[in-house]
């Protein structure tokens, strides 16, 4: 199995992956499901579980921490920030993006970014295009931290 079938298990609530035959020994259960996620913070998780699995439960909670790392990364980089609560639509557009990458995926997406955050083309470019990319890599890796880490545990079990 896959981190990715691993995933969309989690969340569709079945034993196995849709069109995976086996024997009931070959389904997920719940222990091994734990074993396959230990030592993943929540964080990494949900963002995995949103990426690979389309699942939006955890949202709530991945905005909230991706908003603590974009303060921080404002404080230790020496951000100036103007608008008032721009920092918290960093952190949802890239939830956003990472749950809904097509709709990101055209010629013109700067202006759906720029439109959501509040900033004209100039200052876009300019200014918060480089934030967001840094935002939108921070959540890919916390993703990509739990696929590897979930790869590891499924290799050790």
């Amino acid at each position: 199995m896959s981190p990715a079938s691993f995933f969309s298990i989690l969340t569709c609530g079945t034993s196995r992956p849709l069109g995976e035959s086996g024997s009931s020994h070959d389904a997920l259960t719940s222990s091994l499901a734990a074993h396959y996620c230990r030592d993943i913070p929540d964080h990494k998780l949900q963002s995995a579980l949103l990426r690979w699995a389309d699942s939006w439960a955890g949202a709530n909670d991945l905005e909230y921490k991706l908003w603590i790392k974009v303060v921080d990364m404002k404080s230790s980089e020496g951000w100036r920030v103007k608008p008032r609560g721009i920092l918290r639509k960093l952190a949802q557009l890239a939830i956003w993006e990472m749950g809904a990458p097509a709709r990101f995926y055209f010629a013109d997406a700067w202006r759906l970014r720029a439109g959501y955050l509040g900033v004209d083309k100039m200052a876009w470019y300019r200014t918060w295009a480089p934030k967001y990319q840094a935002v939108y890599e921070v959540i890919q890796e916390w993703s990509n931290e739990a696929w590897r880490d979930v790869k590891k545990n499924m290799e050790e079990a």
